[in-house]
């Protein structure tokens, strides 16, 4: 396993010194509708002219420039926007999807080949009964109607959740769209409705969540492979009892899911046991979604529990190599071990029993799970909680190399804590409050090397919260970019950054695949609402998304959030050495120690500071080779015994200033045993005799009272006096003040047990 890098920052500023620049910025603003709604660019892709294909969520006013995003007056809700930007930035076309009565929801964006893309969303439609254009859907500006022949009423869909995918080629042309609304059948095959009110037939409620947290992914061979939280479970109110009773698979109360797809064609799937302790799935579709072609539950019945309220959430589904996916995803409220369906005993482990922390879980593309990578924390003396996070995952090809990005964190308040030593494998990995990612080998799990960022703050550093799921880590010609968030401070190189513990950054930084800094740009972004997306790697462009709540500086162009609104950006910056791979020159430079002080001492020279010193500047640290008769701390050296040793001083380097300085080595001679004292000024001269373990204080004049042992923590030791001896011989080693009391005067001087 390569060594562990520590990462600074420097603020708009890079290492691989090369052409740089941003070259263009787009915003997205407009009035917000309420406190939360925000312009959010969710997912994206490029093709191989560096093109930007985009699904987002934006507010009905929004603009870019001139241009209308929504043109139709009206709209009252959150809108999900489709749309493409050119290579140099312009917008070439867009659509969008929004209703009246309803959000709708942008999910995901996928390549289909390398001529179209496939764009995952979701809307509401009206209850049953309807008639106002009000509590319609404007479709790519058709609108849709509940009385369409291929869509159900909200009243027979869980979750009132219609789910679009629609296929579009480069130029913004339909090629293909499908609807998929999920709603339940009981055991004689009637489809379990609900009403406006909320009340199904028989006074039975649905009060389940079948398709959300969606999201999606393509195989070469064009099949669909959708990803939802199941929870496949429902309510029914007993008036006799005057409360809800869960009814579920086990009895009876649900027969099956059933998928309607385009109002022509019902896909059935039988769940083998409840799952209302949301657990996830994924579903298998053929090509056009023609059939069902599999279906498999995240975890197994048998080690879930089946409280209501636990929670699994998925943070990303990525593609991997030329068959397989990854399943990124953490939870809560659940027990120290859970087994992963369909696997060779795979499991997911807990670290505290309240939790399972993150786990990436590979499948093939047969549904089977063939890997589960987690990383460990290490135990905290204090008991203060870790946690860990897992954002994205990629695979590399020509590094023939698994990366993946996550976060370490501990308690916000728990400032006390030490640092968070987490295990993989056999590596133990110092990564306390820092955004990390790791290169895993594919054929063995081994660690290759890892990289990371750094910030002294109590809260962690990573990609930021809130609304991206998909992955945030991308590699291209050796080296590997993530966008991040992080508080207070963040360090990179030999550089930090400081914006005060309230502050909240962004920015964007890369490393190369062994894990040396390479370069950072900060946005000079501070508001906690800041958000980052998604970024891509096309040739020297490096293109960026996410969300400014406050300001933030692209290079040369600076933006305010507008109208109270946050806005969304889409960036390119341009760097000619990305079309090249990354070879690391190691930057460090050469360091002498110069050291001309003789020692030959008297032991009642003590204690004596070493003078050596490195070209550098850098600290040079000494070591005694024997420790009865000196010891070093610090730059000072402390006698202990007649006798002859060897001192040597060191500079160890850094990881990129300066190599380490040749060590240099001096004999040591000391001679001519003395005695504390104090003398006739009343200056205390006091060292340990470890001869004897004893202290001889010779006071003119007075006579010992009492003698006492202070730590630097305050705490006091009274310590047997006969005569004007002192004994030693329990005091354990550390630094002190030792307190003489006389008949006349009371003395008081440092003093250092070794």
């Amino acid at each position: 396993m390569k060594r562990v890098i520590i990462l600074v920052v420097i603020a708009l500023m890079v290492f691989e010194v090369q052409a740089q620049r941003f070259d263009w910025v787009r915003t997205f603003s407009g009035p917000p509708l309420n406190t939360e709604d925000i312009h959010r660019p969710v997912s994206s892709v490029t093709d191989t002219e560096g093109n930007i294909y985009l699904i987002g969520e934006f507010t009905p006013g929004a603009r870019i420039g001139n241009s209308e995003l929504l043109p139709i007056a009206g709209a009252n809700n959150m809108c999900a926007l489709i749309a493409k930007f050119t290579s140099s930035g312009e917008l070439a076309w867009h659509k969008a999807i929004y209703s009246q009565q309803s959000y709708c929801y942008a999910l995901d964006i996928r390549k289909q080949g390398d001529t179209a893309v496939v764009v995952m969303g979701t809307f509401r439609l009206p209850y049953e009964g309807g008639v106002s254009d009000n509590n319609n859907v404007y479709y790519l500006d058709t609108l849709l109607t509940t009385t369409d022949s291929y869509l159900m009423t909200t009243d027979s869909i869980a979750n009132y959740t219609t789910n679009v995918f629609i296929t579009l080629d480069y130029d913004g042309n339909v090629i293909e769209q499908h609807f998929l609304q999920m709603a339940y059948v009981d055991s004689s095959g009637a489809t379990l409705r609900r009403s406006n009110t909320g009340q199904m037939a028989g006074d039975n409620k649905i009060i389940t969540t079948p398709v959300t947290d969606e999201m999606f992914n393509i195989d070469d061979e064009g099949n669909i492979y959708v990803c939802r939280r199941a929870v496949d479970v429902y309510s029914g109110y007993n008036t006799a009892i005057n409360d809800y009773v869960v009814l579920s698979v086990e009895n009876g109360g649900i027969g099956q899911l059933r998928i309607l797809i385009d109002g022509q064609r019902s896909q059935y799937f039988q769940p083998s046991y409840r799952t209302d302790h949301r657990n996830q799935q994924i579903l298998k579709f053929s090509p056009h979604f023609d059939s069902l072609l599999d279906a498999v539950y995240v975890f197994d019945s048998l080690t879930i529990p089946q409280e209501l309220y636990t929670n699994i959430n998925v943070s990303s589904f990525e593609k991997g190599g030329d068959d397989n996916f990854y399943l990124l995803l953490g939870g809560w409220d659940y027990p120290d071990t859970m087994m992963i369906s369909r696997s060779n005993d795979l499991e997911c482990v807990s670290n505290n029993l309240t939790a399972f922390d993150a786990c990436m879980i590979e499948y093939s593309t047969d549904m089977t799970a063939t890997r589960v990578i987690q990383i460990s924390c290490t135990e905290d003396p204090l008991g203060i909680p870790k946690s860990y996070y897992f954002h994205g995952a990629t695979y590399d090809k020509e590094s023939n190399s698994i990366y993946l990005l996550g976060s370490v964190q501990k308690t916000p308040m728990a400032v006390e804590s030490p640092n968070c030593w987490i295990t993989y494998r056999n590596d133990t990995l110092d990564l306390n409050r820092n955004l990390f990612w790791l290169r895993i080998d594919p054929t063995d799990n081994s660690l290759i090397a890892y990289g990371k960022a750094r910030t002294n703050n109590v809260t962690r550093i990573k990609q930021t919260d809130g609304i991206f799921q998909q992955s945030n880590i991308v590699v291209s010609k050796n080296r590997v970019f993530s966008q991040v968030g992080y508080q207070g401070d963040i360090f990179f190189r030999d550089t930090s950054i400081d914006i005060g513990i309230t502050g909240h950054g962004i920015g964007v930084m890369w490393w190369d695949i062994e894990g040396h800094e390479l370069g950072f740009l900060d946005y000079n972004a501070t508001s906690i609402e800041n958000k980052t997306g998604r970024l891509h790697v096309v040739d020297s462009s490096l293109y960026l998304t996410g969300i400014v709540a406050s300001s933030a500086d692209f290079g040369e162009r600076h933006i305010d959030q507008a109208g109270g609104c946050d806005q969304a950006y889409i960036a390119c910056y341009v760097d000619t050495s990305f079309i090249t791979p990354s070879v690391y020159i190691d930057p460090r430079k050469e360091q002498i120690i110069e050291w001309n002080q003789e020692l030959f001492f008297p032991l009642n020279n003590t204690p004596i500071i070493l003078t050596a010193a490195a070209s550098s500047g850098l600290p040079v640290t000494y070591n005694c080779a024997d420790t009865t008769i000196a010891r070093v701390i610090d730059n000072t050296l402390y006698l202990l015994a007649e006798g002859t040793t060897m001192v040597t001083a060191c500079q160890s380097g850094t990881e990129y200033g300066y190599y380490p300085a040749m060590p240099v080595s001096k004999v040591l001679t000391v001679n001519d045993v003395g005695v504390p004292f104090v003398n006739n000024e009343k200056e205390i001269g006091l060292y340990p005799n470890p001869t004897n373990g004893r202290m001889i204080i010779d006071v003119d004049n007075e006579q010992i009272i009492g003698v006492s042992i202070i730590s630097t923590m305050g705490q006091r030791k009274e310590i047997k006096v006969q005569g004007n001896v002192v004994s030693l011989a329990d005091i354990p080693s550390g630094i002190y003040y030792i307190q003489i009391t006389t008949d006349k005067n009371t003395y008081q001087q440092k003093i250092i047990k070794l």
